[in-house]
């Protein structure tokens, strides 16, 4: 895999195993990189919609109705989006920093994840935070950014 990975059009999701169209889907920051003899080779990329919350995942998140005591008036508050925070989006690596479950455990615990009940535990955490920080950005931004990097490779 080269740093270009994200342009080729014969990516397959991680989780519904269909192909990722060129320029699309969600992409490990170390995805197609060796990481030593230890640590296979990171196939981390997702259709936006198929990188989602575990089922087990009971964190709590906040819908805008939830919002109903913050300093926020009710014209301000976003409107509600089943799909917010439990799902990811195409390209949402490109504006946030992204680096798949995998990966992150293996920087924190220096091996792959097993079966055992404190690693799926903290794959969990970690997909929640993943999701979390990528719902930094607004639907609107994540897109406008999309179509701009298009555009940009298009032109180049």
């Amino acid at each position: 895999m080269t740093p270009n990975s994200w342009l080729s059009s014969q990516i397959q999701c991680e989780g519904c195993g269909a192909l990722i169209a060129q320029g699309s889907g969600l992409l490990c920051a170390n995805f197609g990189q060796e990481r030593g003899a230890e640590i296979p080779l990171c196939k981390g990329a997702w259709h936006g919609k198929c990188y989602r919350q575990s089922e087990n995942d009971a964190f709590p998140v906040l819908e805008a109705g939830d919002l109903d005591d913050s300093m926020l008036a009710a014209a301000d508050l976003v409107s509600d989006d089943p799909e917010r925070f439990k799902l990811a989006r195409d390209s949402d690596h490109l504006m946030c920093p992204f680096q798949c479950d995998g990966c992150h455990f293996q920087n924190l615990k220096k091996r792959a994840p097993g079966a055992s009940d404190p690693d799926g535990v903290l794959l969990l955490c970690i997909r929640r935070a993943n999701l979390d920080a990528l719902w930094a950005r607004e639907p609107a931004t994540v897109h406008s950014n999309r179509r701009e990097g298009a555009r940009v490779i298009d032109l180049s």
